[in-house]
């Protein structure tokens, strides 16, 4: 596979303003985590399908909250199904970015290896 021929100039300015937004969104995300390598590999993982199971089970413990465990939080299971329906949407915009990034520097940081 062959990379285009990458000719771009990325300005102190850009790159402040850029810096600055970024800063401004993760601003607005408090609650993120990082995970090391560990917790990453032991953590149980919801899958893109996941979600309509998910949501499903929010209904029927609303609907059925005799079923679950007395200490049960269904308030803090659909803010979690919420922040994570959210959290999708926004990784739709986000992660090709950052994959635009990291390929672009490796194709132009092979250039310069030329």
């Amino acid at each position: 596979m062959s990379t285009p021929n990458i000719s771009a100039v990325l300005t102190e300015e850009v790159k402040a303003q850029i810096k600055t937004s970024i800063q401004n969104i993760t601003g607005l995300l408090p609650f993120l985590v990082n995970l090391d390598n560990n917790d990453r590999k032991k953590i149980l993982k919801m899958g893109p399908n996941s979600l309509s199971f998910v949501e499903d089970a929010l209904n029927i413990s609303r609907n059925h909250a005799s079923i679950l465990p007395v200490n049960f939080d269904v308030t803090e299971f659909e803010k979690d199904v919420k922040l994570t329906a959210a959290l999708t949407d926004l990784a739709s915009v986000v992660v090709p970015l950052s994959e635009g990034i990291s390929d672009t520097l490796i194709a132009v940081g092979s250039e310069a290896m030329y």
